[in-house]
C-alpha cells in the first residue's frame, strides 16, 4: 500500500484519480493548487506524487522543479492535458519521472504507479519519537510505550503534524489548512471530532495527556501536564 499525493485542481478528475488508487488499497491526500502541494510535501512523506500541470498559484512544473531543488526524491508522475512533445520534455527536465496525458485510462495509470513503486521501493520512513510516543511515518503506524495506537488515516496525519510541531499551538483553522488541505471545507466540528478520536486512541494506549487545547492558543501536542480539549 502506497501513500499518494494527488495534486489536481479539478474536482471530477481528482475524484476519479482517488477512486482509481483506492481500488488498489493505496491511501491518498489531495492538494488543489501548487502552493498547498509544496506545503504538504514539506510536512509529510509520500510514496508517489500525481501532479497536474495547470493549477492556480504555482504550476505543476514549478512544484516539480522546487521540490527537486529542495532535495525531494519522491517519484513524480505528471498527469496533465498538455500532450505536446515540448511539454513532456519540459516536465521530465523539471524532475518528473513519468508523464501521462488526459484523458487517461485507469488501467494505464495504475500500471505506471505499480512500475514506479517497483523502480523506487519505499525508503525507510521518517521516525518521530517524543518520549514514549513513536511514529513510523512511512508505515503510518504509531505506538505509545510500545502499545500500538489504532488510528484512521486522518487521525494519523493529525498526530504526525502535531508531533512534528510539538509544543506549538494551532487553531482549528490552522489544522484545516495544514492537515485537511485539499479536502474541501471541513467544519470546525469535524476538526473537534478528529481530535476526540485521536485522544480516545491515545488514551487507550496510555497517552491521554498528549494532545491538549487552550482556548486562547489552540491545540498542541506535549508530554507536559496541562489543559485538555473541550
Amino acid at each position: 500500500m502506497a501513500k499518494i499525493l494527488i495534486v489536481e485542481d479539478e474536482n471530477s478528475v481528482a475524484e476519479n484519480v482517488r477512486d482509481c488508487v483506492s481500488a488498489e488499497r493505496h491511501t491518498s491526500e489531495r492538494a488543489e493548487d501548487g502552493r498547498v502541494a509544496l506545503e504538504l510535501l514539506n510536512i509529510f512523506v509520500y510514496d508517489i506524487i500525481l501532479l497536474d500541470w495547470n493549477m492556480p498559484n504555482t504550476s505543476g512544473v514549478d512544484v516539480c522543479r522546487q521540490f527537486r531543488a529542495n532535495g525531494g526524491q519522491t517519484p513524480i508522475i505528471m498527469v496533465t492535458g498538455n500532450n505536446k512533445i515540448k511539454d513532456i520534455v519540459a516536465g521530465l527536465d523539471a524532475g518528473a519521472d513519468d508523464y501521462i496525458t488526459k484523458p487517461f485510462d485507469k488501467v494505464d495509470l495504475l500500471g505506471r504507479i505499480r512500475a514506479m513503486l517497483r523502480r523506487y521501493p519505499s525508503a525507510p520512513g521518517e521516525i518521530i519519537e517524543i518520549g514514549p510516543l513513536r511514529l513510523d511515518c512511512n508505515a503510518m503506524q504509531a505506538s505509545f510505550s510500545d502499545e500500538p495506537i489504532k488510528l484512521r488515516n486522518r487521525e494519523f496525519s493529525l498526530l504526525q503534524f502535531l508531533a512534528k510541531h510539538a509544543n506549538q499551538h494551532f487553531s482549528a483553522r490552522d489544522l484545516i489548512s495544514r492537515v485537511w488541505a485539499g479536502d474541501g471545507e471541513p467544519s470546525m466540528e469535524g476538526v473537534r471530532q478528529s481530535v476526540k478520536r485521536l485522544r480516545d486512541a491515545l488514551i487507550a494506549a496510555g497517552g491521554d495527556s498528549l494532545v491538549r487545547f487552550d482556548k486562547n492558543l489552540g491545540y498542541t501536542l506535549s508530554l507536559e501536564t496541562g489543559k485538555t480539549p473541550v
